[in-house]
């Protein structure tokens, strides 16, 4: 008895040292505890250079006239009506959120993702993604310069895509994940689809990274490639070691 006692301890303390070899702290960066005032946004014109939430680094680059590249944040939603600039207003975000903060990214130049932790790279799980009210009702409706996705007759094969690059901590590509917000090759009309409720995409395929990177293309990108250059996230997952 004592022998089988003894074996089941060793084993018993094994088991939990190679636990602890794999223990991880895991974290939702969803932007709540950034400050904004009721129905206002922040793009970089105060103070550019990017913003933290949680152990992430959002990077921002501000030229002029309201315009920015990279991330801005903001708590105005698609029923408010409210533009950041001539190109773009914001979506909604879920009604339980405290403060509805969520980012907008401008991929006019790379949107980037930098993690504070570059020693041993972080895992991102997932984060939810979203079309802007703006970009949305081109798609769906088109304007005086752009054509509807599909066209008049739903048959142009148009597509909107967004691409999410993941850089290693020896700076090395570990893979890149692309989704469509908007897709209308398909054969039936039917399938072809737009992206108007916050999705999550699925990341754990990009493994351990020290950095993210963001650009989106579109079918529409050789006349009209400075329009289709935003889109929304929130609620993203990571696991640290």
């Amino acid at each position: 008895m004592n022998y089988r006692y003894l074996f089941s301890i060793f084993i018993f303390m094994f088991l939990f040292s190679c636990e602890n070899e794999d223990v991880f702290i895991s974290e939702i960066i969803d932007f709540e505890e950034l400050e904004l005032d009721t129905l206002s946004y922040w793009n970089g014109s105060i103070s550019s250079d990017g913003f933290s939430s949680g152990s992430v680094i959002f990077c921002n680059t501000y030229f002029s006239d309201n315009n920015w590249s990279g991330f801005a944040y903001s708590n105005l939603n698609a029923f408010d009506g409210y533009e950041i600039n001539e190109k773009m207003y914001f979506a909604e975000k879920e009604v339980s959120d405290k403060q509805n903060i969520y980012l907008v990214g401008n991929c006019t130049n790379t949107a980037i993702v930098e993690f504070s932790d570059t020693i041993n790279g972080v895992d991102v799980i997932a984060l939810q993604v979203i079309n802007t009210l703006y970009l949305a009702n081109i798609i769906k409706y088109g304007n005086e310069e752009i054509n509807r996705f599909g066209g008049n007759l739903r048959d142009n094969p148009d597509w909107f895509k967004l691409s999410i690059k993941g850089i290693g901590i020896h700076n090395e590509c570990t893979g890149i994940v692309d989704f469509f917000l908007a897709d209308f090759r398909f054969e039936k009309i039917e399938d072809d689809y737009l992206i108007e409720k916050w999705r999550y995409i699925d990341l754990r395929k990009l493994s351990k990274v020290k950095q993210l990177e963001f650009s989106l293309s579109s079918s529409k990108d050789s006349d009209f490639g400075d329009t289709f250059k935003y889109f929304c996230i929130d609620n993203m997952r990571i696991r640290k070691y």
